[in-house]
């Protein structure tokens, strides 16, 4: 029996337990466990940063958009590095779900460090408990959902969830300092060492996301934009933000082949106009607005 167990190896352990949560499994559940994870992917966490990056607060904004960005391009780093294989990549491995969301390697889970990543960052800058609790069980929510979709093992959501946490708290500590051009230096590094380590395509974006949000931030720092005034000014903001980021990825695929150097391109302009180049234009749309008000109102 021993021997029996010897020869199965660390890798039919780790199937085990996928299969033992695979087994609870029903179509309630898979739903669930689908929108769960859902809260761990890019375009979601992106669309949290914009939010409070464009109309809440955009020093804390930055704060969030610098350690996602820092914190997916070490993901990219260690899974080019490291190449584990996916769980359902194995002989013997349960059912999968959501594969769409589930590629390149499996070390460390993208989804889970990713989730860290920012809702430490929200649980840094609030002095709730709740709130933080609230932030703590979803990270710990989105890493349960990539083992119970079958996507990822164990090892790989812990080590994840370690390196956003981490990333953020090293992150905020930098700023609080005031050492901004510390932050973005680590940030411009990672980008380069992805991108020297790079194999897939992901990695590729994820440098071209760390370039393009740091040529952002060195124009914004000229643009100067304030928070809106109103609820009105916060929703137009988003709904441009969101048609222009959306209608230039549309059509740079649309346009170009995909391989890696558009997938860094593409990341890098996505980056640069949400950081710097839609804040310009919102600046001078609503300056505009303001002084034609400003005319009409005048004797």
């Amino acid at each position: 029996m021993l021997i029996l167990e010897e020869q199965k190896g660390w890798r039919w352990y780790k199937l085990e337990l996928l299969q033992a949560l695979r087994a609870w499994s029903n179509p309630t559940l898979d739903l669930l466990w689908q929108s769960v994870t859902m809260l761990g992917e890019y375009l979601v966490l992106a669309g949290i940063c914009f939010l409070v990056y464009w109309c809440i607060d955009k020093k804390s904004g930055r704060y969030l958009i610098l350690c996602l960005g820092l914190s997916i391009c070490i993901n990219g780093i260690l899974k080019d590095l490291v190449q584990a294989p996916r769980p359902f990549w194995q002989a013997g491995a349960p059912e999968a779900l959501r594969l769409e969301t589930a590629t390149g390697y499996s070390f460390p889970s993208g989804h889970s460090q990713a989730a860290a990543t920012l809702y430490t960052a929200l649980a840094v800058q609030t002095r709730r408990s709740a709130v933080k609790a609230a932030l703590a069980a979803l990270i710990l929510a989105v890493g349960f959902s990539r083992l119970y979709l079958g996507v990822h093992y164990l090892e790989d959501v812990a080590v994840g969830i370690l390196l956003g946490a981490g990333t953020s708290l090293l992150v905020g500590v930098l700023l609080q300092r005031k050492m901004l051009r510390q932050a973005m230096t680590f940030c411009a590094m990672a980008a380069a060492l992805t991108l020297l380590v790079a194999q897939s395509d992901d990695s590729y974006a994820a440098a071209g996301l760390s370039a393009g949000l740091l040529g952002g931030f060195w124009l914004e720092r000229r643009v100067v934009f304030q928070k809106p005034k109103g609820a009105v000014q916060g929703a137009a903001r988003l709904v441009g933000g969101f048609l222009l980021l959306g209608g230039f990825y549309l059509a740079v695929s649309l346009v170009w082949t995909k391989t890696p150097i558009v997938s860094f391109l593409k990341n890098a302009g996505v980056a640069f106009l949400a950081t710097g180049g839609y804040p310009w234009l919102f600046q001078k749309w609503e300056k505009g607005d303001n002084n034609r008000k400003n005319k009409e109102v005048s004797p």
